[in-house]
């Protein structure tokens, strides 16, 4: 079983717009301006890991470069839908009470399963093109 081909011009778009998604759910998410503009590197960042895995032991090619960056850059929305509050509480009481306590376990666990549910889905596709 072979996955459908997916033009590089395609996961250009695929890319770009799992950027918009992460963007427009995780920027909003922050409590404060400084974890906004945080927020805002994380696409750079994920790209970075994206390019270094590019060029490792096992080099990839763009398309799947692309399909893992597209893949990654999904996890944060994904783990974070839904704990609006939550993550707003956790920074106010940082900045009143200097308490840094952790995430609910619903939280961790939602992040946890973004991770293997992402990383997963791009595995497979990769296996099966």
């Amino acid at each position: 079983m072979h996955a459908p081909h997916i033009s590089t011009d395609t996961w250009w778009l695929i890319a770009a717009g799992a950027t918009a998604v992460c963007l427009a759910v995780c920027v909003p998410f922050m409590p404060t301006a400084r974890a906004k503009k945080i927020m805002t590197a994380v696409p750079a960042a994920f790209a970075l890991i994206a390019a270094l895995t590019a060029h490792s032991r096992h080099p990839l090619t763009l398309d799947q470069t692309l399909g893992l960056y597209s893949a990654t850059i999904l996890i944060p929305p994904l783990g974070m839908a839904g704990h609006r509050k939550e993550l707003q509480k956790m920074a106010r009481d940082a900045r009143l009470f200097g308490d840094t306590s952790l995430p609910s376990m619903k939280f961790c666990m939602q992040m946890c399963t973004a991770v293997v549910l992402m990383l997963g889905i791009w595995g497979v596709w990769r296996m099966h093109s």
